[in-house]
């Protein structure tokens, strides 16, 4: 189902610069699972991570869902 490892970037008032790892089909739908937490974020960058980089659960990498 997800395809694709993002690493996002991005900051908020509230909680100051963030970078986390998210599972998702499309940088559209990465952007509104960011949104749907924090309203006031603005996204720095969104890398796709190739299969060489990408993190597993036993790292101490960023949040996964």
């Amino acid at each position: 189902m997800y395809d694709n490892q993002l690493e996002i970037r991005y900051y908020s008032p509230v909680t100051g610069y963030v970078t986390e790892v998210v599972n998702a089909s499309t940088t559209a739908g990465a952007i509104n699972l960011i949104k749907a937490r924090v309203p006031n974020a603005t996204v720095n960058y969104i890398k796709v991570l190739p299969p060489s980089e990408r993190r597993d659960d036993s790292g101490t990498g960023g949040r996964r869902w």
